[in-house]
């Protein structure tokens, strides 16, 4: 007989700071990206049975108080945090444009054969995210769980659900707050994934 497995991904809201390159940087959230992630799993409740975050604080923070009030189990995953801006890092956007513009240009067209300076790939990045995944797959089989994550890894999961090439995954937008459903259909012949939803709120 089958199961199915049903992941709802959110990404954490607006952080501190400003539009900077938070990758491996530990920074919180805004009052306005607990209220949007908060808004997001109001709009969208599902009777989860796991929580799972990555270690960083502007996910972990957020979904340690949801298991709190949810009466829910939290398991912190490492693989779930953002990928290394390298050079890049807790640094503008706009700064970074206007000084590195060839670099970041190449990067967004073709992240497998550029990479942020110092920064994790593309493809290492994939990998290890998707070693996160498949430990989740297989330890909460047949279960509804929560992920609490980032835009880049939530990009790097819809690239292998839906087979896509990792040199297009740029080509989706994961806003703040955005919530994503995957299933997981486990059957005699293997594990067959799909997309369910993405962005529900939009």
């Amino acid at each position: 007989m089958s199961k199915t497995t049903t992941l709802d991904i959110l990404r954490h809201g607006e952080c501190e700071g400003g539009q900077l390159y938070l990758g491996s940087t530990d920074v919180l959230l805004t009052e306005s990206g607990w209220r949007q992630m908060r808004n997001a799993i109001d709009a969208s409740p599902a009777p989860w049975q796991q929580i799972i975050t990555s270690p960083l604080q502007r996910c972990y923070r957020f979904a340690t108080q949801l298991s709190s009030d949810e009466d829910l189990p939290l398991m912190v995953e490492s693989r779930l945090r953002e990928t290394d801006f390298g050079t890049w890092e807790g640094r503008e956007v706009d700064e970074v444009w206007q000084t590195e513009k060839s670099a970041v240009i190449a990067w967004i067209e073709d992240p497998v054969a550029a990479s942020p300076p110092e920064g994790e790939t593309t493809r290492e990045f994939f990998y290890r995210v998707l070693g996160g995944y498949n430990r989740i797959v297989n330890n909460y089989r047949g279960k509804r769980v929560l992920l609490v994550t980032h835009g880049g890894v939530i990009r790097m999961l819809l690239a292998h659900v839906l087979q896509m090439p990792l040199t297009a995954v740029s080509r989706f937008a994961v806003p703040h707050a955005c919530l994503s459903r995957v299933e997981v259909l486990h059957t005699g012949n293997g594990d067959y994934a799909r997309l369910v939803a993405h962005n529900l709120l939009t």
